[in-house]
């Protein structure tokens, strides 16, 4: 081994020599791990994708749903909609739990000024334009469909 023909240069007990090249060896690996690991996770999701593509399926990644939308900086205007397609609440972003494993909660700012979306026929209307930019996500589980505006034209 490498590490104990190192160690041969020093006047050490062969026990200590072994103890040490243990524990050389189990530094060496887990800085190797944590400096390549991310670069082989990108590396092979990367591989993933390329293959899922080709088969005309929807790309991976280990991000939820919940945290690849929510990821924006500034504040949106969001529309929260029931199942029966009843308004809950509208506003603009404030704070949303970012932990995937806790209940999905969030604040809104009210508009500055009235809602003028008051049922999904509007709100169709309104995202689907050409001008405007945005999504929807939807949690089966709380039965909502929140309406994501990231920009729009007037």
């Amino acid at each position: 081994m490498f590490t104990i023909s190192l160690l041969d240069s020093f006047e050490i007990s062969e026990k200590i020599k072994i103890a040490l090249s243990i524990i050389i060896v189990l530094i060496i690996t887990l800085l190797l791990s944590f400096i390549l690991m991310p670069f082989i996770s990108i590396a092979f999701s990367k591989v993933i994708n390329h293959f899922r593509r080709k088969q005309k399926l929807a790309s991976y990644d280990a991000k939820s749903v919940k945290s690849k939308v929510f990821n924006f900086k500034n504040n949106k205007a969001l529309y929260i909609f029931d199942f029966d397609n009843n308004l809950i609440c509208a506003g603009y972003s404030n704070w949303i739990t970012e932990t995937d494993n806790v209940d999905f909660d969030m604040t809104l700012s009210p508009f500055d000024d009235e809602i003028h979306i008051h049922n999904i026929h509007e709100m169709n209307d309104f995202v689907y334009r050409k001008d405007t930019d945005s999504e929807i996500y939807i949690n089966f589980d709380k039965k909502i469909k929140i309406f994501i505006i990231h920009s729009f034209s007037e």
